[in-house]
């Protein structure tokens, strides 16, 4: 622990210890003004000005006890300062702490609640922010006056002037944790323990204050400052205002083919650690790129592969480095880690995953192609727009004139990812850096980009390094793939002929572990062939103390769970005017979930199958039609709040593992928390032997249960999500997307997690998918939903084989899978 402390000091910077050391100054010389103020400040008796005796301030050689000098009436300058200082940090501070627990209070309600909670807030707090800080200060403290007589007084000066500022302060501290609160409270830990049943007031100071405290830290330490500069203008407008007599204060500092486009040669990238060693993410990697080609980056988390496309961007994060090797574009090397080495957006272009945190929200798609366009190119506004225009028709983004108005909320994700490939574009770059581009994406989406993407190199002459970790985009549309594993490359060549006859054991494993959507398998091949003998008897275990119900084998033709002409529309909002219609998400949906089934609901995103999750669920109540769990009405006109069994009959795996764990919560208290809720264990002694059995279950080490969840992998945060879920003693698992976002070694390893926990307890499960061979290999029946409906209902064996639906048919056709390798008849 010490030895672990040392090391963090070691990395503060020194400014950060020489602003620290300041602080600390002012603040001990406040603190101690009665013992080192050489003088007291309002002291008028120094000098006599009746005999002519002028103050040191109008000496001509002045006076050495005095060393900032006096004012006009002989008052030492620098005992004012050091007493004025304690008053002013003491309101300051007073305000600044006042302010901070009523606006973030506010702001906690006003973004878990929403609607009119928040519209009231935020609007009265707009009107507070109308007015300047000193004249409603000033309106403040006269009210206060007059409506409390007493508060004249001397002794409540301080007190008002605290009020009078915090009054104005505490909008800017609501502002932020209202954002905040609004992330955190969409995050999927927040929407665990909704479903486990927590009340709110418990959701907000337990799991989602700690959360946002890190912005509210920054703001009090720059508002402390304006606080006493307030404090300061208020003491000097008047003495009834002020908190001491009028003397000088301390205010603070001031404000204010060809030959190959891309070629890596033997690349090594190094991370320095703290305790003086090092980690290497890359070793010897060696590929080249020529005109045209799309060479694929695969392999798991941890590879390596996403290192190299930002070392050949120069976004290397800190503090890694390259130490050994080369670089070159168009064979000349150059060395990223130099400034201005390359230019991107005009040599290299870059496309990442999330289009929507690659756009900024706050400019039209206009004005963010145009500023890529004049900051490389010597272009016009009006020659800048004309080739934005051009650059958009390019990517397939249908009225093109219209959209560049557009803000990226106001697009579609597949045409958002087209905008980021058209930014990326606009210089002509060589080489293209694709980082998961799809991985976002649905599967129509997907392979719209991916027709365009193949589209550029074959049509544009553009070399691709594409990184992906999906197998089946490798076989659709690369030329050429490298597989690494641990920083090293362990197999590369032509696409046909690393996926059709891999050498490489990992390789094997690799595409082996890929889900088909041709054939069933009972289990899917595990890359690191781990022993689950110990999971399979905590399993058993499980079994025995009914930590989950039903046996396995029996209630398959008992419905569990009925959804009757189930209906959801999203308004259209607090503020919206008369003429506004709410979107219908969820359009009469009604099927059926048998005892111990797995049913799974797949379709394009904005489908309406998460919708219904939640609803199922308990996060979101319907409009219309009625949902049914063992018999009982859980949500519809008819259905009584949820409670005690019913709530938790019903629990939910979400899809992103990272933000499914609180961060500030060890895994223990977060796998106890619906255990003890519930009150399933007499004793914490009991409900802590639990959750190692569940800890174990999942396969992991019983001393998990001591870590934070970023000791752990996505993989194992997602065990670990199952185990929550588990814990509460469920009936039914509403899994929404549990792997989507996981490389597929570790996706493998949770789908056999779930199907042994359903052969094991007799778990019942919905999972929501749009990645169609998940569910060929998971799923007894399957729902195929379209624009709110279901447009085909079957056995999974009869929808893959036979679909009826044109549109099934489609998405079938649309799966990027080895089965279909491009350039393969």
């Amino acid at each position: 622990m010490a030895a672990s402390l040392s090391r963090r000091l070691r990395r503060v910077p020194l400014s950060v210890w020489l602003a620290g050391l300041m602080a600390v100054a002012i603040l001990a010389a406040a603190a101690l003004a009665p013992l080192i103020a050489p003088f007291d400040p309002t002291d008028l008796t120094s000098f006599n000005l009746i005999d002519a005796e002028l103050p040191p301030r109008f000496s001509p050689d002045g006076d050495p006890r005095f060393l900032l000098g006096t004012d006009n009436q002989g008052r030492d300058l620098l005992s004012a300062m050091l007493y004025g200082a304690r008053v002013s940090i003491l309101i300051g501070g007073g305000a600044v702490m006042v302010a901070a627990v009523v606006g973030v209070g506010l702001g906690l309600i006003a973004g878990y609640f929403g609607g009119w909670v928040d519209a009231t807030i935020m609007r009265f707090g707009d009107i507070i922010l109308s007015f300047p800080t000193i004249l409603l200060a000033l309106l403040v403290a006269g009210v206060a006056r007059m409506l409390f007589p007493a508060a004249s007084s001397a002794e409540w000066a301080p007190f008002i002037l605290i009020g009078a500022i915090a009054i104005h302060e505490w909008v800017q501290y609501a502002r932020t944790v209202r954002a905040a609160t609004m992330v955190e409270s969409a995050r999927d830990y927040v929407r665990a323990v909704k479903v486990i049943g927590l009340p709110s007031r418990q959701i907000m100071l337990r799991h989602i204050l700690p959360n946002v405290m890190g912005p509210v830290l920054v703001i009090a330490t720059i508002n402390l400052a304006a606080a006493v500069l307030t404090e300061a203008t208020l003491s000097f407008l008047g003495r009834r205002l002020a908190a001491r007599p009028v003397q000088p204060e301390t205010t603070g500092a001031r404000m204010t083919a060809p030959a190959p486009i891309l070629a890596i040669d033997r690349l090594r990238i190094e991370y320095p650690l703290a305790d003086g060693g090092v980690l290497t993410a890359v070793e010897g990697a060696t590929l080249s790129i020529a005109p045209g080609e799309i060479h694929a980056l695969v392999g798991e988390s941890g590879a390596g592969k996403t290192t190299i496309g930002n070392a050949v961007l120069g976004l290397l994060e800190k503090p890694g480095r390259i130490a050994s090797g080369t670089i070159a574009l168009d064979g000349q090397p150059f060395d990223p880690q130099k400034p201005g080495a390359i230019r991107l957006g005009r040599d290299i272009g870059a496309v990442f995953q999330d289009p929507m945190t690659s756009l900024n929200p706050l400019f039209t798609i206009e004005s963010q192609i145009v500023e890529t366009l004049r900051a490389h190119l010597p272009l016009d506004r009006a020659a800048a727009r004309a080739r934005a225009l051009e650059l958009l028709e390019a990517v397939g983004i249908p009225e093109p004139e219209r959209r560049l108005s557009a803000y990226p909320h106001q697009l579609s994700g597949g045409q958002r990812q087209r905008v980021v490939i058209a930014c990326a574009l606009a210089c002509e770059p060589r080489l293209l850096v694709a980082d998961e581009p799809t991985t976002a994406l649905d599967v129509s989406i997907q392979a719209q980009i991916l027709d365009l993407l193949r589209g550029l190199a074959d049509e544009r002459g553009i070399g691709i390094l594409l990184v992906t970790h999906n197998m089946g985009v490798v076989a659709q549309i690369a030329d050429t793939v490298t597989i690494m594993h641990r920083g090293h490359i362990v197999e590369s060549g032509p696409v046909a002929q690393v996926l059709r006859h891999p050498q490489a054991d990992y390789a094997k494993a690799l595409i082996g572990a890929v889900p088909r959507i041709d054939i069933r398998l009972d289990r899917f091949p595990m890359l690191d062939g781990a022993n689950q003998t110990e999971a399979g008897a905590a399993r058993d275990q499980l079994r025995a103390k009914a930590l989950a119900v039903g046996d396995p084998s029996s209630g398959r033709d008992v419905p569990l769970l009925s959804v009757d002409n189930l209906s959801v529309d999203y308004g259209a909002g607090f503020l919206a005017g008369r003429g506004a219609r709410a979107f219908r998400a969820v359009d009469g949906v009604s099927f059926e979930i048998r005892q111990g089934e797995v049913f799974g609901l797949v379709g394009e995103s904005g489908c309406g199958k998460t919708t219904i999750a939640n609803v199922v669920a308990g996060l979101r109540a319907p409009t219309g039609g009625t949902i049914r769990f063992d018999g009982q009405v859980i949500a519809g006109a008819e259905a009584a709040p949820r409670k005690g069994k019913a709530r938790r009959a019903i629990q939910m795996i979400f899809q992103d593992p990272y933000s499914s764990l609180n961060a500030r919560m060890r895994v223990g208290r977060i796998l106890a928390e619906p255990i003890l809720f519930y009150e399933l264990a007499r004793t914490r002694a009991e409900a802590e032997a639990d959750v190692g059995l569940l800890i174990e279950a999942v396969g992991l080490p019983a001393e998990a249960a001591q870590r934070f969840p970023h000791a752990f992998s996505g993989g194992q945060r997602q065990r670990l999500s199952i185990a929550r879920a588990l814990g509460a003693r469920p009936r039914l698992i509403v899994c929404d997307e549990p792997t989507s976002s996981l490389d597929v070694s570790v996706q493998a390893q949770i789908l056999n997690l779930l199907k042994d926990l359903r052969d094991a307890t007799g778990l019942t499960l919905l999972l929501i998918s749009h990645d169609l061979a998940v569910i060929r290999q998971m799923c007894d029946r399957v729902a195929v939903m379209r624009a709110g409906r279901i447009v085909e209902m079957a056995a999974a064996e009869t929808l893959f084989t036979a679909p009826q639906a044109a549109y099934t048919r489609q998405l079938l056709s649309l799966v990027p899978t080895l089965e279909r390798i491009r350039g393969e008849v």
